[in-house]
């Protein structure tokens, strides 16, 4: 895909990367095309398969939430294999910008296709599978939080109170809130902001910004979680199993921290009434349920909670015991909690579904300008994706 933000860069110095990395026999380098944003190239090395993702120049213009975006997405590796799911590992990065003009990383390239490759030589029951496992992706990301970022060795430095429990909203790049409204707010006006840097102006998203402010006081109450925001085909890839599927994401890049409802945008996308995606809410709410009861049955409450219950004869009695001392004794506000609450799409999730949905479809808007040219095709498809995005959440908001 051809973009104005791609670094151009000759396959020579592509190798050149690859030595200062350590890895001095980088062959069959290969550009990677499906992007719209970095330039990427696949290489293969002693037996081992890279790819190297190199960030636009630091004077090439982006959106406001894309600035030092590839620092972030490094962080969001590395938090996702903490949280055990499936990510590419990263073997090298330089963020020096010393013998480089701009930041870039090497990482594995992962084996098989994307799910846009795979897809046409899926069933109708594998991708129904797909989706499902897509969902329970989706609620095991939710888990994450803000202070998981600073409990792995890569990122420990990066913050000096790792034991920080406190809930933050928003980009890692442009500054951390303290509620959702506060954060989708300042996501949006940064959108309007940078339409105004191309003398442009997208009414829908000014709109956009005074539901935000309708809705002030449930976007206050939104959870915190990792949202990936991302999980479209080509950054999905399914690996078949005897018990199914497992999935691996790529390109993280475009998380934040906010609300877990977002990420529904991306799951069943030819659903878009939230209500509608049963298959997802039901995968999503299954594993949540799942989560919650290894926390809330599982849970060792004091040293002997482990220890089998005692019996007394009657089987049925010292099963009652058992419950009511281990099972059903109650569990304090932050034990209660869910690790990924469940979803219903009741009348105040649906309102915070669809200012997700319109906030992507104002950054559909506006990235068009900084990404393509008028005579681009590609200028013209997020055109008409943004509008249908944003006129189906203004009409429901």
């Amino acid at each position: 895909m051809i973009s104005k933000t791609k670094f151009k860069i000759e396959i020579i110095e592509v190798a050149e990367l690859f030595k200062n990395a350590g890895i001095r026999n980088a062959e069959n380098i290969t550009p990677l095309t499906a992007g719209e944003y970095n330039s990427v190239f696949s290489a293969a090395a002693d037996g081992l398969e890279y790819v190297i993702k190199i960030a636009p120049q630091n004077n090439v213009p982006v959106l406001t939430y894309e600035k030092d975006l590839m620092r972030q997405e490094t962080r969001f590796l590395t938090v996702m294999k903490e949280a055990e799911m499936r990510v590419p590992e990263i073997y090298f990065s330089d963020f020096s910008r010393k013998n480089f003009p701009t930041d870039y990383f090497i990482m594995e390239k992962l084996k098989g296709k994307n799910l846009a490759e795979a897809s046409p030589s899926l069933s109708a029951d594998d991708k129904q599978k797909i989706a499902k496992k897509l969902a329970e992706t989706a609620a095991k990301l939710h888990t994450v939080k803000y202070s998981d970022l600073f409990k792995s060795e890569r990122n420990q430095a990066l913050k000096t109170n790792s034991n920080d429990e406190t809930p933050r909203f928003g980009y890692l790049q442009n500054g951390l809130y303290s509620d959702w409204y506060s954060a989708i707010r300042s996501m949006t006006k940064n959108l309007i902001f940078d339409c105004e840097q191309k003398r442009k102006r997208i009414k829908k998203g000014e709109k956009l910004l005074d539901c935000i402010e309708k809705h002030k006081k449930i976007l206050q109450k939104v959870p915190s979680a990792l949202v990936n925001f991302d999980l479209w085909n080509l950054n999905i890839f399914p690996e078949r199993t005897k018990d199914g599927f497992e999935l691996a994401l790529i390109d993280p890049e475009r998380s934040f921290f906010g609300d877990p409802i977002a990420d529904f945008v991306c799951l069943e996308p030819m659903t878009f009434a939230p209500e509608k995606k049963t298959l997802s809410i039901s995968a999503y709410n299954a594993y949540s349920e799942e989560l919650y009861n290894e926390r809330h049955i599982n849970k060792s409450r004091s040293n002997d909670a482990n220890q089998s219950f005692p019996t007394f004869g009657n089987a049925a009695y010292s099963q009652k015991l058992y419950n009511e001392h281990y099972i059903n004794k109650p569990l304090s506000n932050a034990e209660n909690a869910y690790p990924c609450p469940p979803v219903t799409f009741d009348a105040e999730q649906k309102i915070r579904y669809y200012i997700a949905a319109g906030y992507l479809g104002f950054i559909m808007a506006t990235e068009k300008f900084y990404r393509y040219k008028l005579t681009q095709a590609k200028y013209y498809i997020n055109a008409a994706a943004s509008n249908l995005y944003l006129d189906t959440a203004l009409k429901n908001l």
